[in-house]
């Protein structure tokens, strides 16, 4: 499959972004993970940099990442975003906590098998009060699994440009053996 975009396309969208793990866990963030074998340093399979955070988990296995010391307001921010690759698919449960006990839930993908997955989970499927200040951020498995997460980051995104209204010219080609 090819695609040809004809015309001059949009200018990309202005986004922030603040990184969690990027090779490493950047301060104020710590490791708070329980119910499995972690490996925040592993270089067997990278979306980018040079490692990513090898998990070995049993069912409800947890990289779970804390900030104590120094919550984190997301008023600036609308998603959480990573990257998972695992060998076996599995359902990816996700919370965001503040002190005081409150777990926000955000709804579960399913991770595909074989391949990396970029997980965006909006800020808003969390339905967070107001006011709300992360201090522990949970990626848990549903079952026992072999996963790698890496690139892990808050973002957010306002587009700034006009709508893309250039129509992409689409040819399709067979392969050649079939």
């Amino acid at each position: 499959v090819s695609a040809t975009t004809q015309g001059t396309p949009p200018p990309p969208p202005v986004s922030t972004s603040t990184p969690i793990y990027t090779d490493s866990l950047i301060s104020p963030w710590g490791s708070a993970v329980y119910g499995g074998t972690f490996d925040f340093a592993n270089t067997e399979r990278v979306y980018s940099g040079t490692q990513a955070i090898k998990a070995s988990t049993t069912a409800w296995g947890n990289v779970s990442l804390q900030s104590w010391s120094n919550p984190q307001n997301l008023s600036a921010y609308s998603a959480l975003d990573f990257w998972i690759y695992t060998n076996s698919s599995f359902v990816l449960y996700s919370a965001l906590e503040q002190t005081g006990g409150y777990f926000a839930f955000s709804p579960a993908p399913t991770i595909s098998a074989n391949q990396w997955n970029h997980i965006v989970l909006p800020l808003s499927s969390f339905s967070l009060p107001a006011g709300f200040l992360a201090n522990r951020i949970d990626l848990m498995s549903d079952r026992g699994a072999v996963w790698w997460v890496d690139d892990i980051r808050w973002t957010s995104g306002t587009s700034t440009s006009t709508p893309d209204t250039i129509s992409p010219t689409v040819s399709l080609t067979a392969p050649a053996n079939g």
